[in-house]
């Protein structure tokens, strides 16, 4: 089965439409294609840059569903949502009975502030007080038990940047939440075209993975329909190599498995 599921259209960051994604993954000859842009609720109602505007939600929905009887390849709907503890019952209710396949959980900001627009724009302790923040957040994410898949983990490693201290504790914590709130991880290929030069989450940090029996999904975070599986070979390679056999896929909020090839 092929597939690919963290992809952006023009609703948020993406560079072209959802028919022109879809079009692209019937090339490719992809069994199912899911979309899953930006999606906010802030404190302060203050957009990240990339967000889809709230008053497109609704066109985001019906644009998507109405591919719903489209087999070749299957349509997918998803959502990338910023996690921000604070608003989290105004999500549901917004989310509430509506047809999504998956969410995607991310932490893009600790304390209001973008930690990976760029590496100019960091403030001086983010390779001790943000990397030690953003793994609590991971952690308070999967502690609420309402995402499907954990989006570019390890993200603060994007700009080659390494802690300046121990955070273990904070990690195997994140780790032992998403194990407890049955939360798939994502391999996020992307994370090999920046400085980091490697997948999201680390070759290290899958390894754990494996080692909880949390399930995995290839993403290809694409915001190009040429990048709908980019590398997906290597990270199927590497995967093999750490000893999963299965990846996920969604449907109307429920985890399936398919083999890994």
């Amino acid at each position: 089965m092929k597939y690919s599921y963290h992809v952006h259209s023009t609703f948020s960051d993406g560079k072209v439409s959802i028919a022109k994604i879809i079009e692209h993954a019937k090339i490719l000859g992809l069994d199912e294609v899911g979309i899953s842009d930006h999606f906010h609720i802030s404190v302060d109602d203050i957009l990240i840059p990339c967000d889809m505007e709230l008053n497109e939600f609704d066109n985001y929905i019906n644009e998507i569903v109405s591919y719903e009887k489209q087999t070749n390849p299957k349509v997918k709907l998803g959502l990338e949502i910023e996690f921000v503890f604070e608003t989290m019952d105004q999500l549901k209710k917004i989310l509430f009975q509506k047809p999504l396949d998956y969410i995607i959980g991310s932490v893009h900001m600790i304390n209001n502030k973008i930690i990976d627009s760029s590496i100019d724009s960091l403030p001086s302790n983010f390779c001790t007080d943000i990397v030690k923040e953003y793994w609590i957040k991971i952690r308070q994410m999967a502690e609420c038990k309402f995402f499907d898949i954990v989006g570019h983990m390890d993200l603060t490693k994007k700009f080659n940047l390494k802690p300046k201290i121990d955070i273990s504790k904070e990690i195997d914590a994140a780790l032992n939440a998403i194990k407890e709130a049955d939360m798939t991880v994502e391999v996020n290929t992307s994370g090999f075209y920046y400085p980091c030069k490697e997948q999201f989450p680390s070759t290290h940090l899958l390894k754990k993975c494996k080692k909880l029996g949390i399930p995995i999904i290839v993403t290809a975070d694409a915001h190009l329909p040429e990048h709908l599986t980019r590398d997906f070979d290597k990270a199927f390679k590497l995967l093999k190599e750490i000893g999963y056999s299965k990846l996920a896929y969604f449907t109307k909020r429920k985890r399936f498995f398919t083999p890994l090839e």
